[in-house]
C-alpha cells in the first residue's frame, strides 16, 4: 500500500475532501447530518486516496448507515416536527441575513432607513434564532436517545472517521503537510492520532483538533 501511495500527490482540494468526510462521518454519529450528495462528491474527489483505507463495499455501507440515521426522525412524529422547524428556521435565517446585508448597503447608499423596519427585522431575527436553537436541541436529544440502540452503526462510522485520520496522519509528511495546517471539527474526541486544540463551549459544540 505504501508503494502505491508514494505515487499519489496531495492537493488542497483532495485534502479538504478528506477533512470534510472525516467531519461528516463523525457528525452522523451524533445526528449532525450532512447531505449525502455532498458526501458522494467528496468521496469521488478523493477516490484515488480513500480507496487505500475504505473499499467499495464499506463505501456503500457508509451511505446505507448515514441514510438510515438521517431518516430516523421520520419515524417519530415529534422529532419529525422539530426537524421541519429547524430546516424552515435555517432557511429563514439565511434570508434575513441577506435582507440585513441589503439594508446596510441601502443605508450607505441613501443614508436613511426607517428605524421601525430595523427593529422589526431585528426582533424577527431573534425569534428565528431562538426557534432554530430550540428545534435543533430537540432533534439532537432525539438522536441521543435513538442512537444508543444503534451502537453498531455509530461504531462503524467512527471507524471510518478513524481510518481517514490514519490516512492523513500516515502520509502528511510525504505530502508536505504539518499538523497545524490539518484541523478537524469533531463531536467525538476518542480518536487516535489527534490533538484537541479547543473544547466545546457556549458558542462551539465541537472539538477543534489537529491531526498528529
Amino acid at each position: 500500500m505504501n508503494r502505491k501511495m508514494e505515487n499519489i500527490k496531495m492537493d488542497k482540494n483532495t485534502l479538504n475532501s478528506l477533512l470534510f468526510l472525516a467531519e461528516a462521518f463523525d457528525g452522523y454519529t451524533t445526528g449532525r447530518n450532512v447531505d449525502l450528495k455532498k458526501v458522494k462528491i467528496k468521496i469521488d474527489e478523493a477516490k484515488d486516496i480513500i480507496k487505500h483505507k475504505i473499499d467499495k463495499t464499506e463505501q456503500r455501507r457508509i451511505f446505507e448507515v448515514a441514510d438510515y440515521i438521517i431518516n430516523l426522525p421520520v419515524k417519530d412524529s415529534n422529532a419529525h416536527f422539530y426537524a421541519k422547524i429547524f430546516l424552515i428556521t435555517k432557511l429563514l435565517l439565511r434570508v434575513f441575513i441577506f435582507i440585513f446585508m441589503f439594508l446596510i448597503l441601502y443605508i450607505f447608499s441613501f443614508g436613511y432607513l426607517d428605524l421601525n423596519i430595523l427593529v422589526i427585522l431585528g426582533w424577527s431575527t431573534v425569534v428565528i434564532i431562538f426557534f432554530r436553537w430550540f428545534s435543533l436541541t430537540k432533534v439532537l436529544e432525539f438522536y441521543e436517545r435513538e442512537l444508543k440502540s444503534h451502537k453498531s452503526k455509530t461504531k462503524f462510522l467512527k471507524d471510518m472517521t478513524q481510518r481517514i485520520i490514519y490516512l492523513i496522519s500516515e502520509n502528511k509528511e510525504k505530502w508536505g503537510l504539518k499538523s497545524k495546517n490539518i484541523k478537524l471539527h469533531l463531536y467525538n474526541k476518542d480518536y487516535e492520532r489527534i490533538r484537541v486544540i479547543k473544547r466545546p463551549s457556549l458558542l462551539r459544540e465541537y472539538y477543534l483538533v489537529e491531526v498528529d
